[in-house]
């Protein structure tokens, strides 16, 4: 600030002071998310959750309602996290915090409550026959007693479907019920399987894909019109694919064709020579 010339002290001060901004509108104005503040944790690990929030950040100055919006999704996603990890009871409360007046950026802090910490209980099978039954134990990731994590929430589930589909089950659906305990923090989980119909393989499709590529991809499939629907097959086809490195991306998708039959559409993104 360049010195004012006036001779009395007292005017220059009331004059410099007329001369600065609006407190409330230093606030309205646009200001940058610097980064969030977990407050409360006790055993959630907080890498995890920052690991996890990181990316919702605006790199600019966000204006009020923007700066709400990412409030919103910042604790969102929290939520989310702490119940990958277990905590199916925990709370989030979330606000931003200006360290002065006069900062460029915002702090937002987040208050958490987590709550118990969620175990697995029992373990079960229902809608298929009692030796199948016992394969798809077998598949489960969870075991009795250890944190209940999504992550092998979902491969356990996976895993029961695989081994219905190994079948020429194309359509199996995997429902989960959970059940939680009165006094204690357990979860029982009970994986409700329908299989659907038998179903042989009517078609396969290949698109994105040259002449010669797609030769490739059909003589790596392991399926072929009429035989029986298998899923391990599959996966294992789509490893040796792209172990070639002739693609970039590649997926197979079922679609159903008629009574008993199933359509593999393989999607190719063909990688540059």
């Amino acid at each position: 600030m360049t010195l004012l010339p006036w001779r009395r002290p007292f005017e220059a001060l009331c004059t410099a002071l007329l001369l600065l901004p609006d407190p409330t509108t230093a606030w309205a104005r646009p200001l940058r998310i610097k980064r969030v503040a977990l407050r409360g944790l006790h055993t959630a690990p907080m890498s995890d959750l920052l690991r996890a929030v990181r990316p919702l950040l605006p790199a600019g100055p966000q204006a009020a309602a923007r700066r709400r919006a990412v409030m919103a999704r910042v604790k969102g996603r929290l939520m989310l996290a702490l119940r990958e990890l277990g905590y199916l009871a925990a709370t989030v409360r979330i606000a931003e915090r200006q360290p002065g007046e006069w900062a460029s950026f915002v702090v937002l802090r987040a208050l958490v409550r987590e709550g118990h910490r969620f175990r697995v209980g029992a373990l079960d099978v229902t809608g298929l026959s009692p030796v199948l039954r016992l394969r798809a134990l077998a598949h489960v990731k969870l075991r009795s007693g250890q944190y209940l994590l999504g992550a092998d929430l979902r491969r356990s589930a996976e895993g029961v479907a695989t081994v219905v589909a190994d079948l020429g089950h194309a359509f199996v659906k995997v429902k989960l019920i959970k059940t939680r305990h009165r006094s204690k923090p357990l979860l029982d989980v009970t994986f409700s399987v329908s299989p659907g119909p038998l179903v042989n393989v009517g078609r396969v499709e290949v698109r994105g894909a040259s002449p010669t590529a797609s030769l490739l991809v059909r003589r790596a499939l392991l399926l072929h019109r009429g035989s029986r629907y298998h899923r391990t097959r599959l996966r294992q086809a789509l490893a040796r694919l792209r172990r070639t490195g002739a693609f970039k991306a590649i997926t197979i998708s079922e679609a159903p064709m008629g009574k008993g039959l199933v359509r593999l559409i393989v999607s190719c993104v063909q990688a540059r020579p």
